[in-house]
């Protein structure tokens, strides 16, 4: 799973890890969206737990719900590319190139590309379960893929 770096005013971070008995499987891409409550959000970085690994990585993120845009390259903007990726200490912190305004109550998806060896939390959890929650955010589980923006979806 990945974790957002988030701040209204101050910075705060939220786990979307998996916890427990959690499944995970390595993936190419993940997507995942949240819904805001009652604050206005900036997303600053994101992290995913990962094997030490060298590789590419990109951030994309769009207003709204992803399901139906999985494949359409040119519903999402790009916020963070690199092809120089280095992940230790068991995770990749991706410190954005812009941060990303969130609004009050309204819904968010993103989509992270990584060669990185990534885990993604399987589809024991439906598409759209609510997998997390925090008193500024609730965190819903996406669809998986093995490329970026084509090929089979989990």
């Amino acid at each position: 799973m990945t974790n957002l770096s988030l701040s209204s005013y101050a910075a705060t971070q939220y786990s979307v890890l998996p916890s427990g008995d959690a499944e995970t499987m390595n993936v190419t891409g993940s997507f995942f969206s949240v819904k805001t409550q009652d604050s206005n959000l900036v997303v600053k970085g994101l992290s995913t737990p990962s094997a030490p690994s060298t590789g590419l990585a990109k951030i994309y993120y769009k207003s709204g719900a992803h399901p139906g845009y999985e494949r359409d390259s040119s519903s999402w903007t790009m916020a963070f590319n690199t092809s120089s990726a280095v992940a230790s200490n068991g995770s990749y912190a991706f410190d954005l190139q812009e941060m990303i305004f969130l609004d009050a109550d309204s819904e968010y998806s993103f989509f992270v590309v990584s060669s990185l060896d990534t885990n993604e939390v399987n589809s024991t959890y439906p598409e759209g379960t609510l997998y997390k929650q925090t008193d500024d955010l609730e965190y819903y589980i996406g669809k998986s893929m093995h490329s970026e923006f084509v090929g089979c979806l989990l």
